[in-house]
């Protein structure tokens, strides 16, 4: 009787074969390759070639026009040597100021310069680190005494640029000045009056 050869098969171990160890390799080194190129390609979307920079044109030393209307002022001179060492072009737009606001937040510019990073501007704008410490100067004529600070200036018709940082500042003093005054008008004249029992009677 002839022999039945027998049903079966050859498994070998990949393991213990090292094939396995080969095809992780080839794996990570696929995923890194495609990771790789995935972040280029982000980073070159990412990367603008040109990018638009409203200003205030009427902020001197910072930005100003000069005799032929062209914008002059240290931030002209950063922003030209940025596009320098980038190689960004820079379209440097100057305009009224409330203006150049209202065109960054419409979308139609991607940076705004110069602007004072106050609470409130904080919930909408990505500020940079600040590059100078600016004090605000009040200007009144000089028949008018008395006027030291931003307390003594009750009483009197102030004038703030339009969209000005300043405004906010002055009218929450305002506000805290009339809150101040409202209730020591409402004020009781002693925390612990004394009762008049014969009027009560």
């Amino acid at each position: 009787m002839s022999e039945q050869p027998k049903r079966g098969s050859i498994r070998m171990s990949v393991c213990e074969s090292g094939l396995w160890r080969k095809l992780r390799r080839m794996m990570a080194w696929l995923w890194c390759l495609f990771l790789g190129l995935s972040l280029s390609a982000h980073a070159q979307q990412a990367t603008p070639g040109r990018i638009t920079v409203v200003v205030d044109d009427n902020y001197p030393p910072y930005m100003f026009r000069d005799h032929a209307g062209r914008l002059q002022g240290l931030r002209k001179d950063v922003w030209d040597l940025w596009a320098a060492r980038t190689g960004i072009q820079v379209n440097l737009v100057g305009m009224d100021w409330a203006k150049a606001q209202a065109q960054i937040l419409s979308g139609q510019a991607d940076v705004i310069d110069t602007l004072f990073e106050t609470p409130q501007r904080k919930a909408t704008y990505d500020f940079g680190p600040a590059y100078s410490d600016i004090e605000v100067p009040i200007f009144f004529h000089e028949s008018i005494a008395g006027i030291a600070n931003a307390e003594s200036l009750k009483g009197f018709t102030i004038g703030v640029k339009e969209g000005d940082a300043q405004w906010l500042h002055l009218a929450t003093r305002v506000l805290r000045w009339l809150k101040n005054s409202l209730s020591q008008m409402c004020a009781p004249e002693s925390s612990n009056p004394s009762i008049n029992t014969d009027a009560a009677r």
